[in-house]
């Protein structure tokens, strides 16, 4: 093979590798799911809500998704990049598990969820094999 060859083919392979990166990576950031209305409170508000008071999410609580649908993540991070830590996105009304566990982690409250007795749920990816994950306050509820 001709050198003007090979670097017309190495060159094309990286100009491909680059599109179709830019693509894969382009809407990376922080997904918490969307607030299904305008008027609704700030995620801010909903995790002051859920970690406090007498509607605190506790141990043993069956909890929801708060807006449109909520990540269920294997660590107490939001990585979202191309290595991602989610297990599955769980979408309203379903159900995401049952709280066994309450930690805190900087600013933010993260719940522990026992998934093995929740039905098929809409959206599941490959990394779902695991019975248990996290998910924040913020993007939660129990009713």
């Amino acid at each position: 093979m001709k050198k003007g060859t090979k670097y017309a083919i190495i060159g094309t392979s990286l100009l491909l590798a680059g599109v179709a990166s830019y693509f894969i990576l382009r809407n990376r950031g922080e997904d918490v799911g969307e607030q299904p209305d305008p008027n609704a409170p700030s995620l801010e508000d909903v995790e002051e809500q859920n970690t406090s008071g007498e509607t605190a999410i506790q141990v043993g609580d069956e909890i929801y998704p708060v807006g449109e649908y909520a990540n269920v993540r294997s660590s107490m991070e939001v990585d979202d990049g191309f290595f991602h830590n989610k297990l599955r996105r769980v979408y309203s009304p379903n159900q995401i598990g049952e709280v066994t566990e309450v930690n805190t982690v900087g600013n933010h409250t993260w719940y522990r969820v026992d998934m093995s007795n929740v039905p098929s749920i809409q959206g599941n990816t490959a990394w779902d094999l695991t019975p248990d994950g996290y998910v924040r306050a913020d993007v939660v509820t129990k009713e």
